[in-house]
């Protein structure tokens, strides 16, 4: 337990003698022992709950997938399945989880100091509970920080593997489609039934953009399959067994070619068309799943298109993309002045109180995303934004407890 004449000697930190005096001088001003203190007690708390959250989901929704793990471990290695599989979740759960796990980590570390008698210590040291708060504070917004690079650099490169479930990774899977438009070429693409693992689709009808509609208006097929792009043509889906009648002539969209047809490239069959396509068959079978795991500049891009699927819904969540960093840091600045404020020394009542206040943020939040995609709030960056201008005036009331 630190006392108070303790307190007053490690606030102004002292000289480490093993380092040079530059580096010494540097390091106690960027950061005094009691910030040390309790941004190593935060972060040990920190990383343990999200170690036993994590492996909370991980053996729970395991164990409910079990029969499909076990199917696809057939063929190779079942702890490589489980990790491949697992491993780009772990980036997701720490997306929506970290804002939460950080402030209960900054409850219990205060709570724990409180319950020691080591935040008394501090305070007749003179040292106010803002002072306390400002490396909790600072901790969690590198958290939110680091959660921002994640979730805009991590997981889009994981996409294709978060918007499958275990029953969608079997080879004969199928999945309905959905009518997807893309957006750089203006092709609409539908079809019976998708396979995602294989990347083929049965019965696609591609139909073509208005300056293609000399080739034919649309293109139906037998199979289609997409494949990645090389040096004969770009990303795009090669079409078996076509059923159209196509006009032998070549089309071009905006300076880039779009159909290729057997009379001008060699590597296609008689009965083969290939149509270029940066939509693969993921965003055919999930395309909410593939485009809330994009990156802010892609989900822009979709958006823009005057013909894109659930384009409310989208933009809600564009808005929500560029407000969550707010929301996230707002959700510490109300729950923590609450525990910090009281003084109470039980750990359960004091995070009871703070985590009802946040579950009712989280549900607002919610419920305008709810009422924004459903056209219930007309303006999709007033059901973004109105969570924030509600409790973002409460946050600031909240703080000035820490003043007392």
């Amino acid at each position: 337990m630190l006392s108070a004449q303790v307190i007053k000697k490690i606030i102004i930190p002292s000289r480490p003698q093993l380092l040079s005096p530059v580096l010494s001088e540097v390091l106690e001003n960027a950061m005094p022992i009691i910030d040390r203190y309790i941004i190593s007690g935060f972060l040990k708390i920190f990383l343990i709950c999200f170690m036993s959250f994590s492996g909370l989901f991980i053996v729970v929704d395991a164990f409910t997938n079990l029969e499909e793990f076990l199917e696809m471990g057939q063929s190779g290695s079942l702890l490589n399945v489980i990790v491949s599989y697992y491993g780009p979740r772990l980036l997701q759960f720490f997306d929506r989880t970290a804002p939460l796990i950080a402030l209960v980590a900054a409850i219990f570390s205060v709570a724990f100091m409180q319950r020691s008698n080591e935040l008394t210590a501090i305070s007749a040291a003179g040292i106010s509970k803002r002072r306390i708060a400002k490396p909790l504070l600072l901790t969690t917004l590198a958290i939110v920080v680091l959660t921002m690079v994640n979730r805009e650099t991590l997981i889009p490169a994981f996409r294709n593997l978060l918007a499958m479930q275990p029953q969608d990774l079997s080879a004969g899977k199928t999945r309905s489609v959905v009518m997807t438009v893309d957006h750089e070429t203006g092709v609409s693409i539908r079809g019976k039934e998708v396979m995602p693992v294989n990347q083929e689709i049965r019965d696609p009808v591609f139909t073509l953009p208005p300056e293609l509609a000399h080739l034919s208006p649309t293109i139906s097929a037998g199979l289609g399959h997409y494949l990645p792009p090389n040096q004969d043509h770009p990303a795009g889906y090669l079409l078996s067994q076509v059923t159209s009648e196509i006009e032998p002539n070549a089309g071009l969209n905006q300076s880039q070619k779009i159909v290729f047809l057997p009379e001008q490239n060699s590597w296609l069959g008689s009965e083969q068309i290939f149509i270029a396509s940066s939509v693969d068959t993921l965003y055919l079978a999930f395309p909410k799943e593939m485009s809330r795991n994009a990156t802010l500049r892609e989900m822009v891009n979709r958006s823009q298109h005057p013909t894109s699927s659930w384009s409310n819904q989208l933009k809600v969540d564009i808005h929500w993309r560029i407000v969550q960093p707010i929301f996230d840091m707002s959700i510490l600045l109300i729950g923590l002045p609450l525990v910090i404020s009281r003084g109470e020394r039980n750990l359960f009542f004091s995070a009871g109180i703070c985590l009802s206040v946040v579950m009712l943020m989280i549900l607002v939040a919610i419920a305008c995303q709810s009422m924004g995609a459903s056209r219930v709030l007309s303006s999709a960056s007033l059901a973004a934004w109105l969570p924030i201008i509600v409790f973002f005036p409460f946050a600031a009331i909240t703080y000035r407890l820490l003043d007392h």
